[in-house]
């Protein structure tokens, strides 16, 4: 990181790094039904059932794959 760079982080890397950060414990906040007034919440969205997949190894990540632009 950045891409194009030298000493980057492999795909791999820069994956597992991500995984790691998103399998964290977050702070509960009230409120969070108030979050998407105008629609549903995105399908990409961490939340306390992935995370638990994440740490167990369990996530399918296709789940998620429409955020991950096409080549």
């Amino acid at each position: 990181m950045p891409v194009g760079q030298g000493d980057t982080l492999t795909d791999q890397e820069a994956a597992d790094i991500a995984a790691f950060m998103l399998s964290q414990d977050r702070p509960k906040f009230d409120g969070h039904d108030k979050d998407f007034p105008h629609g549903e919440r995105p399908t990409d969205i961490m939340d306390k059932e992935r995370r638990d997949q994440i740490q167990t190894g369990k996530f399918d990540w296709t789940e998620i794959d429409n955020i991950v632009p096409k080549d």
